[in-house]
């Protein structure tokens, strides 16, 4: 009679242990949950960064990357609007009409291909004696339209706002031999852009939501070239 007495006792001692193991289970369950969570996030932490940073927005454009430095001079520009109560621009990632994926869009396309023609022809003004002398830097040779007609030829040209109604602008920059006061970095050439009244304009404009840059070592400016030098063109949209 003990034995048969005895056996219940032992089924419901071992029914609770295998609760006690479950619930044991399910908190270390819960435990490793909490920490991949806290871990993920420190991670996120950790991933960000800030490309306003001196390590790229003070370096010449010639030791980075044109992506990278264009991240930079993106954070550089946002950071100036916000100080303004502005909304920040976009970096446009609407596919080119050519192809090239998400990197090469219209506004790239336009900003850079005029860069890249503007290191190799060297046609910019940059004498103090020529008021208008900027405009040069949104021409092209040969072309007899007025400069801001020819921003909009080459924006519209690149695949902008197809069948839209659009609004567009540009701001320009070069740079050599690490000038001090604007130096041909990414903060060098937006801090140009912010002191020079025309181009702050553009930059702080509202009527803008998206923009890219064109980027790319050497002068625009004829006579000698001093290294490290960098030439930037902003193309700025909206599209509606």
């Amino acid at each position: 009679m003990p034995a048969i007495t005895a056996r219940p006792a032992r089924l419901k001692l071992r029914a609770r242990l295998i609760k006690l193991v479950l619930l044991a289970a399910v908190a270390a369950l819960s435990l490793t949950a909490i920490s991949t969570t806290v871990a993920q996030a420190k991670v996120k932490k950790l991933v960000h960064i800030d490309r306003c940073n001196s390590f790229w927005a003070d370096k010449p454009v010639a030791q980075l990357r044109p992506e990278i430095a264009e991240l930079s001079m993106n954070c550089l520009i946002n950071r100036a609007r916000a100080a303004e109560g502005i909304a920040p621009l976009k970096l446009e990632t609407r596919y080119a009409a050519s192809g090239g994926g998400i990197y090469r869009t219209p506004l790239w396309i336009a900003a850079t291909q005029h860069a890249q023609y503007s290191v190799a022809g060297k046609w910019w003004d940059n004498d103090p004696n020529h008021p208008l002398g900027w405009q040069e830097s949104h021409k092209q040779p040969g072309n007899p339209a007025p400069f801001d007609q020819q921003i909009t030829q080459r924006i519209v040209a690149a695949g902008f706002c197809p069948g839209g109604n659009y609004n567009v602008s540009e701001n320009t920059f070069s740079s050599s031999g690490m000038a001090q006061t604007y130096p041909p970095t990414p903060r060098g050439a937006v801090n140009w852009w912010l002191d020079d009244p025309p181009h702050r304009a553009v930059l702080l404009s509202r009527s803008f939501t998206q923009h890219r840059i064109g980027i790319v070592p050497g002068s625009a400016f004829p006579g000698t070239e001093y290294p490290p030098s960098g030439t930037f063109v902003q193309n700025l949209g909206t599209c509606r």
